[in-house]
């Protein structure tokens, strides 16, 4: 997840080149792993650093090469270092850095590709340790090393005085230290300064072509034997084919073709070049096998036509691609369409922001952050006489966003880090952080509504260029550990004293929490290059040592051959007890009862895993002090069956997991083979896992389980849906209640703000449809804050759909028993009193009829309990009900069976509303034909309103209340309440014909 951390900054292109050519910003494109972003208009391309942000370099074209080349139309840019094709060369392996060289091909109208050569000193190294920019690299470690290892003299920006010839601009910033356009990143707290390279731009080749240009991926290539050597290869795409051809400085030296009919649009993914082809009638994805210059064709069928290719993203293997009428998901790995959507908005380009988040830009000229299965985050509508939006790029936590007249706006990015998943015990905690140091926190606690702000940390650095690789707090919210990849330091803060000890040279991998005070950390030595998981403990009482070694308690070794793709610890909901070490009845010492608390499973390469449990006594408070890791198990899954893990947990004779988009059940059948079973799919993220319960956002709902119905793969206990723009980040079980995140953006401020929904409700209704008994719902969820309220909207709903009524009236029924004192049935007359002011009145003889009650009796039972405040509620909605337009009231018809009838009672009382506007309508519009008889004229809501015994009782319990009452604002509830009866009642006799509106204003 990213949402913006304030509102953006806006810049502007230097003025136009060629008079009567638009300058607007058609495309851009990252270069994460130099820092750059790259742009075009139809006339130039320019060359920004992206963090800071700030000009490096343009090459504006002639109105000559306009003429006879085209104005540019796409920039493609060459596959990142180390990415492999399957089947495109063996024994060699890419890499865009030839001399510091990387090119970038310009698509222009008249299909010409303008190939730019782009020279900085500016290595993957440098931008990672300096700028603290990620690394786009694949996992191979070998060519990580070697990025990291350049030792690349890096040169910087540096800017003399013509007048004076003394620097100016030193390192990127101006000697003197003033504020100025290159400071904006820069205040008084911050210490290290980010340098602005330097970097040359000049167009090296240009080449023509005789048919249109789709699209264009370059690729450079190096002989592992020969690493001076390189080859240059572009691929593009033609309506025709792929046309693959080998360069040797840009001269051709190999050509062919693989034919793929209307291909359109190129897209690497998982070791593959695919080609998205499409016509009216078809769409398929061509999956390109070098090795035979053949393809392999994958149709997709839709339910409807598609409409206009618009734009397409892609997620880890998971193909997104957005057309004018659908948007779709497609899986690469196996091949298979695997959702469709009727398109949500008319959407005009899409970039993949995070794992889970893209950005839509829309036709209508609006900036939608929407996660990967289309929850929208936050809609932002950008006012089109500022600028309309045209593309976006991403870099780290910097989002630019360009359009038209050369405006771009900059903005700067919340990103949300996983969360650990390892604590059954306690709830997990949502983490965001931005470039400024800032971390947010949230975690529910059981007083949930209370709960709306974040927990703000800020690092122990004035510097901007820390990348935090992983931040993980334990599950009471006592230790947070936070790595700064680039700096190679462990930082653990102690949150209830806000103090930190750190420790650096640390090169770690991954790290979660096992327990409460137990870190593991997935580490390597660079010295022998061996891998280890060592776990160090960090009580509260630190002593000061600043030596990790001091801390640590246990080391395991990944075994010779392995590699460790990745560590799940879990700490258990139930810890099982071994053994006692010492059984003598008059001894019973905790200490020396051993536990099984925590599981710790290895996953290695080759889908091998090691399983250790995490022996430990347990003290009467609750602290856990480990024994011993003890190795339980060991297993062997089928190959590349664990790629794409997220989280796995040992249950029953198997596991469950989540892998990639999915979660899955791992089972040992008859044979011991393994089968691998998705139980549901479309998994963004696990909101909780607590005891035996785990909540899913799946799709576009939360839903929720506890495991016993994930092995069976049972429906969900509850199914709740995500409310656009609030998006779930947590859960409250003990509370019922769902946490989600919203952001506010305006001109001048950004806010993030948290909103809570109950749910309670689904929970009760899915019991009553069960069949649980009522007192052990009740015994259940009555001491809740929303329980009472959840019965009131369970009632409200099933009058309105005219489900039966007995079950929620029994449950409200027993409430009222299990509540305590001698006033029994106020629950349920306030249930019912709220039922009635939200649902309409045509509904209301279905409730009364299965009440058995009438509205006399209802306020009867209010005047004998002295329920002030359920009296007021109940004339509110009568006195509402009796001022409202009773012929249009009369005219609405509840059921098919009562249409007759009801036209009966509606010639009848417009005769009575002829001869008086206020005369109170009959209200048994509903009624069942075997109960369609006239209302009573003693129960009536017209009639009681005129009972002047009645209405001088309730009368005289708001009088007592409010001069009881012990506050102002109570008070003058009470004396609105009397003094709007009694506007009632001189309104209803305005002739005078009776007393009591005398009366009742004699008794005030």
């Amino acid at each position: 997840m990213m949402l913006p951390v304030k509102p953006p900054q806006s810049f502007q292109l230097p003025g136009r080149c060629i008079e009567g050519i638009d300058e607007d910003i058609i495309q851009t494109i990252e270069a994460p792993n130099s820092n750059h972003f790259l742009f075009i208009t139809k006339t130039r391309l320019f060359v920004y650093q992206a963090k800071p942000f700030a000009p490096l370099a343009c090459h504006e074209r002639t109105a000559e090469s306009i003429e006879l080349f085209g104005v540019n139309f796409g920039i493609r840019d060459n596959l990142p270092l180390g990415t492999e094709v399957k089947g495109f060369l063996t024994g060699q392996f890419c890499d865009p850095v030839i001399d510091d060289k990387r090119f970038y091909y310009v698509i222009t109208k008249n299909n010409f590709l303008l190939v730019y050569e782009l020279y900085t000193k500016t290595s993957e190294n440098s931008v990672f340790k300096e700028y603290g920019i990620p690394l786009n690299l694949p996992s191979d470690d070998s060519l990580l090393h070697r990025a990291l290892d350049d030792d690349m003299d890096d040169e910087v920006l540096t800017v003399f005085s013509a007048k004076e010839n003394h620097k100016v601009i030193q390192n990127g910033y101006t000697i003197s230290k003033q504020k100025g356009f290159l400071q904006f990143m820069k205040n008084d707290d911050i210490a290290e300064e980010l340098p602005i390279r330097r970097t040359e731009l000049k167009l090296n080749v240009v080449l023509k072509f005789d048919h249109q240009i789709f699209d264009v991926i370059g690729i450079i290539t190096h002989d592992i034997e020969r690493t001076e050597h390189a080859n240059q290869y572009l691929l593009v795409l033609f309506e025709h084919g792929l046309q693959v051809l080998k360069l040797e400085d840009f001269k051709l030296i190999d050509n062919k073709l693989i034919h793929v009919i209307n291909g359109k649009k190129l897209i690497y993914c998982a070791g593959e070049i695919l080609v998205l082809s499409y016509d009216e009638q078809q769409l398929s994805l061509e999956h390109i096998l070098f090795d035979q210059e053949n393809v392999k064709s994958q149709n997709i069928a839709l339910k409807g036509p598609s409409g206009v290719f618009k734009d397409l993203v892609m997620f880890d293997h998971l193909l997104v691609v957005a057309f004018e009428k659908c948007t779709i998901y497609y899986d690469v790995f196996d091949k298979i369409l695997v959702s469709e959507y009727p398109a949500i908005t008319h959407v005009s380009c899409i970039s993949a922001i995070s794992p889970d988040t893209m950005v839509l830009l829309t036709e209508n000229n609006s900036v939608i952050f929407m996660s990967k299965w289309g929850n929208i985050l936050l809609s932002i509508p950008i006012d089109e006489s500022q600028f309309k939006i045209l593309h976006c790029s991403l870099i780290d936590t910097k989002l630019l966003i360009s359009g038209s007249n050369g405006t771009l706006q900059l903005w700067d990015l919340w990103k949300k880090l996983d969360s650990s998943l390892s604590n059954f015990r306690t709830s997990q905690v949502f983490t965001l952080l931005n470039d400024n140091n800032d971390i947010l926190l949230y975690s529910p606690m059981s007083d949930s509504t209370n709960t709306s702000t974040f927990q703000t940390i800020k690092l122990p650095t004035k510097t901007v260029n820390n990348n935090i690789s992983t931040c993980k707090t334990n599950g009471i919210l006592t230790l947070m550990a936070v790595y700064v990849g680039n700096k190679d330091i462990l930082l653990i803060n102690f949150l209830n004293s806000n103090t930190w000890i750190s420790f650096d040279q640390m090169n770690i991998k991954n790290i979660d929490w096992l327990g409460d005070d137990y870190l593991l950390c997935h580490v390597t030595d660079e010295d022998s290059d061996k891998e280890m998981v060592k776990c160090y403990h960090f009580p509260l009482l630190n002593d000061g040592s600043t030596n990790l070694e001091d801390f640590k308690t246990w080391e395991w070794e990944v075994p010779q051959g392995y590699q460790l793709d990745n560590f799940y610890a879990n700490t258990l909901s139930t810890y099982k007890m071994l053994k006692f070490t010492d059984e003598r009845e008059d001894r019973d010492d905790a200490s020396k009862k051993v536990f099984v608390t925590s599981e710790i499973l290895m996953v290695l390469s080759n889908s091998h895993m090691i399983i250790f449990d995490a022996l430990s006594s347990v003290h009467p408070t609750g602290v856990n002090m480990v024994q011993k890791f003890h190795q339980y198990a060991e297993y062997n899954f089928p190959e590349n069956s664990l790629r794409g893990l997220k989280w796995i947990y040992r249950y029953k004779e198997g596991f469950i997991a989540w892998i990639r988009d999915q979660l899955v059940i791992i089972g040992q059948q008859e044979d011991k083979q393994w089968r691998f079973q998705v139980a549901y799919d479309r998994v963004e993220q696990i909101l909780e896992i607590y005891e035996d319960n785990l909540v899913l956002l799946s799709g576009n709902e939360v839903l929720l389980y506890d495991f016993a119905h994930i092995w069976t793969v049972d429906d969900p206990l509850i199914t709740t849906p995500v409310i656009e723009e609030e998006y779930p980040i947590s859960i409250s079980l003990d509370t019922a209640t769902l946490h989600n995140i919203s952001c506010i953006t305006t001109q001048k401020l950004t806010k993030l703000s948290i909103s809570h929904g109950v749910y309670l409700d689904k929970i009760v209704d899915r019991n009553l449809t069960l069949g649980v008994e009522g007192d052990k719902i009740d015994e259940k969820y009555h001491d809740l804050k929303h329980y009472k309220f959840c019965l009131e909207k369970i009632l409200s709903s099933k009058v309105l759909e005219h489900e039966d009524l007995n079950s929620i009236l029994s449950l409200i029924d027993t409430y009222d028993k299990n509540s305590g004192g001698i006033k029994n049935e106020v629950g349920k007359l306030e249930i019912v009193g709220n039922c009635l002011r939200k649902i309409e009145t045509k509904h209301w003889d279905y409730l009364f009829e299965n009440l058995k009650l009438t509205p006399r009796d209802l306020i009867t039972k209010c005047i004998a309990l002295s329920e002030a405040k359920i009296l007021g509620t109940l004339l509110m909605v009568f006195l509402n009900y009796d001022e409202g337009d009773s012929e249009s009231k009369q005219e609405e018809v509840t059921t098919k069976s009562t249409k007759r009838k009801n036209k009966n009672n509606k010639n009848k009382n417009n005769k009575n509303k002829n001869k008086n506007k206020n005369k109170e309508k009959s209200h048994t519009n509903g009624l069942k034909e075997s109960d369609s008889r006239e209302t009573s004229p003693d129960t009536s809501v017209s009639t009681i309103l005129k009972d002047e015994t009645v209405i001088g009782q309730v009368l005289k319990i708001f009088v007592s209340t409010a001069t009881l009452s012990t506050t102002k604002e109570q008070a003058q509830e009470y004396w609105d309440f009397a003094l709007q009866l009694i506007r009632f009642l001189r309104a209803l006799d305005s002739k005078g014909n009776t007393t009591l509106a005398q009366t009742c204003l004699d008794m005030i």
